[in-house]
């Protein structure tokens, strides 16, 4: 099996159904500086809330394909320009072998914008291992450790309006989450 494409596509859509996340968007280090906060939500008119997302998808010559996303802009740039040119003909299940070169294709190794470029292959990678082998991801990293797993309340995008998101946390504390990032 030969990767043949590595292919990019953009997804878009309305959403008209209730307000989620509550609050704004994803905090952003840069909101520390007032002049710099664009919390003002964008796309959105009516009631419709315009989405758009951008994909990987990487492609064999046996039909078989990985999927990952949604990714930012800049990561695409990444995979078009540096990555895809160095997967077509490679061996797709040869996926931490890819990896490694795919670090040590940029000086800055695992850091820096090429970094978050080369996550999203490895995990369309990853997917595309499972498929081939009719195995859920976890079976391939090893199996189940444990019966159970903890959850925690992601609150990324929430409000990053102090009183707001404290009573978003109550809210979801209430909710049963033990734990919150």
């Amino acid at each position: 099996m030969k990767i043949t494409d590595v292919v990019l596509f953009r997804v878009t859509g309305k959403w008209t159904g209730s307000e989620f996340p509550p609050g704004d968007r994803q905090a952003r280090p840069l909101d520390v500086y007032p002049e710099l906060d664009r919390s003002a939500r964008t796309g959105t008119s009516g009631g419709v809330r315009t989405m758009r997302a951008i994909y990987v998808e990487i492609q064999t010559d046996a039909g078989v394909s990985g999927l990952f996303g949604p990714i930012q802009e800049a990561q695409a740039f990444v995979i078009r320009k540096s990555l895809a040119p160095f997967l077509i003909g490679r061996d797709p299940l040869a996926n931490e072998a890819l990896l490694d070169q795919m670090i040590r294709m940029d000086r800055h190794g695992r850091s820096g914008m090429f970094m978050t470029g080369v996550s999203p292959v490895d995990c369309g990678l990853w997917d595309l291992k499972g498929k081939a082998w009719d195995l859920p991801v976890y079976r391939l990293l090893g199996g189940p450790t444990r019966e159970r797993v903890p959850a925690y309340a992601s609150m990324l995008g929430f409000s990053i309006d102090p009183e707001g998101a404290g009573q978003t946390a109550l809210a979801y504390r209430e909710k049963g989450f033990t734990a919150q990032k």
